[in-house]
């Protein structure tokens, strides 16, 4: 359980839009029938980072059962409030994901931009895919360190410098004490030699639908949704301009 974290304490009171959760689970739902053994209706899902729920309310209208896993407290009692009031069926747990433990195996894991607010993202991941079926999905997306505009706090280079410069810049933009609890995201390469390590076979992919792209998070003007065409264009043509995305879309299938 936490109790307190800098992100949310200064985050302002925005959520995800409806056009972006129905795309990103519409994406996730897709993948997880082509790759999978099961028809989306039968699937048991984990949503890992489950904050308030948006995206495991969304997705229960569709598929077998939901669990979702949320180490913060204050956002965990948001989603049992939305659980209540929608009269839900969804089950959350206020745990860390390495200390979830569930008899039930997933056939669909939801990891949406959670690893970098993950200290312990080895030991993290090795529990999800125990958590997994044989054959089952994780679909991830995350921010890239590489970035040059910082995903949380929209800090130039924030995401570049040691920790310790990291949280003298906060301070001194008045944007928290701390970085720390955001400060895990990782390059196109080093979420490679990351997969490496487990049981599966991954690939990043490009989205179908434009809402869902963490490439370009889903969101903005016109001038913004033109450089997420052309961001688009140029990973079609070569793997390598991963390493100038926003972020990433990966999905792992467990061996």
């Amino acid at each position: 359980m936490i109790t307190e974290q800098n992100y949310y304490k200064h985050r302002t009171k925005e959520s995800v839009s409806e056009r972006v959760l129905g795309a990103v689970v519409q994406e996730a739902l897709k993948l997880a029938e082509e790759n999978t053994s099961k028809k989306i209706s039968q699937l048991v899902v984990l949503d890992v980072g489950s904050g308030s729920g948006e995206y495991s309310f969304v997705l229960e209208r569709y598929v077998k059962k939901v669990v979702g896993v949320e180490p913060y407290l204050p956002k965990h009692r948001e989603a049992i409030k939305g659980k209540k009031k929608r009269r839900s069926s969804v089950v959350f747990v206020n745990k860390k994901i390495e200390d979830f433990s569930s008899k039930q195996k997933f056939d669909l894991v939801l990891s949406i931009t959670t690893i970098e607010h993950m200290p312990e993202s080895e030991k993290s991941f090795r529990k999800i895919f125990n958590l997994m079926n044989k054959g089952g999905l994780l679909y991830l997306t995350s921010p890239n360190k590489s970035w040059p505009i910082e995903a949380h706090y929209h800090l130039p280079f924030l995401s570049w410098l040691p920790l310790k410069w990291a949280n003298k810049y906060m301070q001194l933009t008045r944007k928290g004490e701390t970085y720390e609890d955001c400060s895990y995201s990782l390059t196109y390469r080093g979420t490679k030699k990351f997969f490496d390590q487990f049981p599966c076979k991954y690939r990043f992919i490009v989205p179908e639908n434009a809402d869902v792209g963490y490439l370009g998070c889903g969101e903005g003007d016109g001038f913004y949704r033109l450089g997420l065409k052309i961001g688009i264009r140029l990973i079609k043509i070569s793997p390598f301009f991963w390493n100038f995305s926003k972020g990433f879309v990966l999905i792992a299938i467990k061996k």
